[in-house]
């Protein structure tokens, strides 16, 4: 006997369909002209900026995020979530998708870190800079860095699986229509081996790096504003502007950029750990009430968070690069 079951969107609510049909696409759009041209510069070398290889490897990272990203998006669309090959693809490879987009995630937090340790090292002077960041050394420094970021979070692999049921049958009597939702994976994981997991990867790769970056920043700020700099004298920014009063303005824009750098850091990997927080100590109290709403906006703020801190972060190498820092 059949069933008539209607395939609506991939989504949890009408915010997230809208959401994901509307806003996310106009964020990847943007995202991928910021992306692009960052990657021409840095290969064409058409600006003189900081940590080149380290920003190219972080664009490329971005990108991959926002692929994992896509297939939720696609599925608002009537052409998509009316298929049931691309739902069965879509149910099947979700916590795949979940995986990588976290993993992708820690890699990006730590290139974002060594980038800033970059510049830190550089507006110092330090000798390590060389050590670290030049020429096949940096190569070194950010296979490091992607090595260590997978490993601490290849557990999001084995943390989840999915629940799957059907819904609906066709004339023959068979499922038709496939549901799935993210679990924890019983068979791998308990409650407390989850929490602890998940708590570790926050503090690994959320509140260290955070307090790392603010702290990165301020040195780097102070030493800017003192004057205390590892600076090429034969610099762009020495061409442009003649007087020293110029010159300082100049170097002002890098103390505006990096706190809002760090800031939009801050914001953004705090507000990763919500659902976590939710589903294990919220949820006695609020139960699932507004939780998907709240996860939709959260969502939606993370991809604005990641965008800001890849313009912010490259307008800050830019700065660095024309005010003579690209020596060791």
């Amino acid at each position: 006997m059949r069933v008539d079951c209607s395939r609506g969107p991939l989504t949890t609510n009408p915010l997230d369909f809208w959401i994901q049909h509307v806003i996310f696409p106009v964020q990847c759009i943007g995202f991928l002209t910021l992306a692009i041209t960052v990657i021409y510069n840095v290969l064409k070398g058409r600006t003189k900026h900081v940590a080149r290889w380290s920003l190219l490897f972080l664009a490329i990272v971005d990108v991959l995020i926002f692929a994992c990203l896509v297939p939720q998006s696609l599925g608002t669309f009537r052409a998509l979530y009316e298929n049931e090959q691309f739902r069965r693809f879509y149910q099947l490879a979700r916590i795949r998708l979940y995986a990588f987009s976290n993993q992708l995630s820690a890699v990006d937090t730590s290139i974002f870190l060594l980038i800033i340790i970059e510049i830190y090292l550089r507006a110092r002077g330090s000798t390590m800079t060389k050590a670290l960041f030049g020429g096949k050394a940096v190569f070194l420094c950010i296979a490091t860095a992607i090595t260590g970021a997978l490993m601490i979070s290849s557990f999001h692999h084995f943390s989840y699986s999915p629940k799957i049921w059907f819904n609906c049958s066709d004339e023959n009597g068979l499922p038709t229509k496939m549901f799935s939702k993210i679990t924890m994976n019983s068979a791998y994981m308990t409650k407390d081996l989850f929490i602890w997991l998940h708590m570790a990867s926050a503090l690994l790769l959320i509140f260290i790096p955070t307090i790392l970056v603010y702290f990165l920043v301020y040195r780097i700020t102070r030493s800017i504003n003192s004057g205390r700099t590892g600076c090429d004298v034969a610099n762009e920014a020495m061409e442009l502007f003649s007087s020293a009063e110029g010159l300082l303005l100049q170097r002002k824009k890098i103390t505006v950029y990096l706190p809002m750098v760090a800031h939009s850091f801050a914001l953004t990997h705090v507000l990763s750990v919500v659902p976590f927080v939710w589903e294990f100590f919220l949820f006695h109290w609020l139960g699932f009430k507004g939780y998907s709403i709240t996860i939709s906006i959260m969502n939606a703020l993370l991809i604005c968070g990641k965008i800001a801190n890849f313009g912010l972060l490259y307008l800050s190498c830019v700065e660095m690069g024309r005010n003579g820092l690209l020596n060791y």
